[in-house]
């Protein structure tokens, strides 16, 4: 039976308040669901399926409203991805159900609907929809090999529906990217450091288009490996922006006054920038053929609302070469070194935490290198995240 982490929540004091049933709303517009939260004891450890005396809540939590400096900009939280296409052709079951509503942190975003929505029958409709979810996955569980997970995903998938539809259009709803985040790295050396660190030692070096002799390979990071390494905001973008490509889904957090005017340097994470021609050559050479039918919504949006930062002299190209490049998250207060590459032909993803420049943690410790592959140049800049690993 697969184990899944949870949070235990503590045993109700006589001095408890008093709550009335999911789905009927307090006076300070707080959820059952919620106030359960508030409840929850700090230490995680893990159960075995069923328990239905534990409350499905994962950790860690969004950066508090008061910490989310919104600059004009739509945020918005969302869930990028439909249960269907995340489970692809495995069957519905308590691994694929349980495994997606940990990735998109369902039980999360019931309560971003709490805090935020202004709408009682939305909030009633997604607290219903989660408690019955909550039974049905139970019951399924426990009825093993009888269990209907066809029937717990439908309601999985509705409820992911009305949860999106609650959050569509509410103000500044915090998309936990924010770069001011406490968890965040405290600085690029530390970023490099754990980023290094979680390289999957088992796989090669991808090559870079460079043909120097210095140039160097870009090392593999499994996603579920940086789960457990990564800031959560830095996971969470990474997560959105490849779900939202792989779903035919723009992802760009600029503001509409600011993909008007073709802002090419928008610092709010996950802001599309200028476009990437890998001019230092240390990403693979740019993605060729045709551009698959799930991205040609954001490579129509990338040409029409952005261009290229410095033409070096030569002919502006008529558009972006298959790299989208957005501003990326995970180092404390800092919207200048870590910047994320989607190849929205091929669906890879990539990662530099040092402004596209080589490094080296040898000698006098740690130091950049400059983006021309040179001999002092250790490290790529980049690091390449398997989505799927």
């Amino acid at each position: 039976m697969a184990e899944i982490m949870f949070q235990e929540k503590r045993a109700e004091t006589p001095n408890a308040r008093q709550r009335k049933p999911v789905g009927i709303l307090q006076d300070n517009r707080k959820s059952e669901l919620t106030l359960q939260k508030q409840q929850l004891a700090p230490q995680q450890h893990s159960i075995n399926l069923p328990d239905k005396g534990q409350t499905f809540l994962p950790v860690p939590e969004f950066g508090s409203p008061a910490r989310i400096t919104a600059d004009g900009v739509a945020q918005r939280a969302k869930i990028w991805e439909d249960f269907d296409s995340y489970r692809g052709a495995n069957l519905a079951s308590q691994n694929t159900i349980g495994a997606y509503s940990t990735k998109y942190e369902i039980p999360l975003m019931v309560t971003k609907v709490d805090e935020y929505s202004h709408d009682d029958r939305q909030i009633g409709k997604v607290d219903r929809g989660y408690a019955l979810y909550q039974q049905r996955f139970a019951a399924a569980v426990t009825a093993a090999g009888a269990a209907n997970w066809n029937a717990v995903a439908g309601i999985l998938k509705s409820l992911v529906v009305n949860i999106n539809e609650a959050l569509d259009g509410v103000a500044n709803v915090p998309t936990g990217y924010a770069a001011n985040d406490g968890a965040n790295w405290a600085n690029v050396q530390t970023a490099v450091g754990a980023a290094h660190g979680a390289v999957n030692a088992g796989v090669a070096g991808v090559a870079p288009q460079s043909h120097s002799p210095d140039a160097r390979a870009i090392r593999t990071i499994n996603y579920s490996t940086a789960v457990g390494v990564f800031p959560p905001t830095l996971v969470r973008l990474l997560r959105d922006i490849h779900a939202a490509w792989k779903t035919g889904q723009v992802m760009d957090q600029r503001s509409q006054a600011e993909r008007d005017a073709s802002v090419l340097t928008a610092n709010n994470p996950g802001a599309l920038r200028s476009w990437h021609m890998n001019t230092s050559a240390t990403l693979p050479a740019a993605p060729g053929g045709v551009t698959p039918p799930n991205a040609v919504a954001l490579e129509n949006h990338y040409t029409a609302t952005s261009g290229v930062m410095n033409a070096l002299g030569v002919a502006p190209p008529p558009g972006p070469v298959g790299y989208a490049e957005y501003t990326g998250t995970g180092i404390l207060n800092d919207a200048h070194n870590s910047k994320i590459i989607l190849d929205y032909k091929r669906g890879d993803v990539y990662l530099t935490l040092t402004h596209y420049q080589h490094w080296s943690n040898i000698g006098a410790g740690f130091n950049t290198q400059g983006q021309v592959p040179c001999a002092a140049g250790a490290h790529s800049p980049w690091f390449k995240i398997d989505i799927n690993a």
